[in-house]
């Protein structure tokens, strides 16, 4: 990709970004937990979604309060997961406000899987013949994305992008705004990122950027860009109001000399035209004018 973006000449024009969507940390079996052994054989759920996520729903709806009883005393006790109400989950995970959300969410810790991972060891050994061991490494993610481990990279270059620039981790929501200017395109208001969390990894998007010319960190660009957006719409304006005002006079002339073309042209032969100071009334008179012999006078 890059030796093509040099071949063609791209490098000034171009902005590559590399991301990855979430990190990866490794599992093994040893470290499975069984979460069935650790509540009441008469408590019987459901479970939902994948190490290390599971939503748990209760078949009988009235052992909600104690499943998640029982499940919170073995978390605490084994430490090795975490247990909520659907009511206690942290906001900053966002998953409290959605129908797909269970009753009871558990949550493993770094390095730890339930035992529905069990069913991921039996399709590897049968599908490509992996030999499993307490401690063969299985790769997963989704757990908290607090955790160092779960950081996506991100790594940029091009005409918009400032060098040699180490940035502090960021949201991987606020890329939707660092696309955005990049392409000089306005983000919707509905948005969950961070604008301030990107501008200052973009050239214009700091005030105290040395490679940058603008002494307003970009600001005058913005300016400029709707300084020319005016113009155009003034000149725009200017072009459709000659071009209606040209059409109206070509109207007004067509039709005058269409009404001159439907008057008898003798009326327009030899007129003679005085004012009557008594009257002041204004007389045309047509003089060697006849239609089949006869003379023909006109008073206005």
């Amino acid at each position: 990709l890059h030796a093509r973006i040099a071949e063609q000449r791209l490098a000034e024009r171009v902005n590559v970004v590399h991301l990855s969507d979430h990190g990866m940390e490794s599992v093994m079996p040893k470290n499975f937990i069984n979460l069935t052994s650790l509540v009441s054989a008469e408590l019987r759920y459901d479970t939902y979604g994948s190490t290390p996520v599971l939503q748990i729903v209760p078949k009988v709806e009235q052992d909600r309060s104690e499943l998640y009883r029982q499940l919170r005393r073995a978390a605490d006790a084994d430490g090795r997961f975490e247990v909520y109400m659907v009511e206690n989950l942290p906001a900053r995970w966002q998953y409290n406000n959605t129908r797909r959300t269970g009753p009871i969410t558990a949550v493993a810790q770094h390095g730890y899987g339930f035992d529905d991972m069990w069913r991921t060891v039996e399709y590897y050994r049968k599908h490509f013949g992996v030999e499993v061991t307490p401690d063969t490494q299985y790769g997963m993610h989704g757990y908290d994305n607090a955790q160092l481990a779960m950081n996506s990279i991100f790594f940029s270059y091009g005409p918009a992008i400032r060098e040699q620039l180490t940035v502090e981790p960021f949201d991987t929501v606020d890329l939707y705004y660092l696309f955005c200017e990049i392409l000089n395109l306005a983000p919707p208001n509905y948005l969950a990122g961070n604008v301030n969390h990107i501008q200052h990894i973009l050239r214009n998007g700091s005030r105290d950027d040395d490679d940058d010319n603008d002494p307003n960190g970009g600001g005058s660009s913005d300016a400029t860009t709707r300084a020319e957006t005016i113009a155009v719409i003034f000149a725009g304006s200017l072009i459709a109001s000659f071009a209606i005002v040209s059409v109206f006079a070509l109207g007004v002339i067509y039709q005058r000399r269409r009404r001159e073309h439907m008057v008898p042209p003798y009326l327009y032969e030899e007129t003679e035209t005085f004012i009557d100071d008594g009257n002041k009334m204004l007389h045309t008179s047509t003089t060697n004018s006849s239609i089949n012999g006869d003379v023909v006078s006109v008073d206005v």
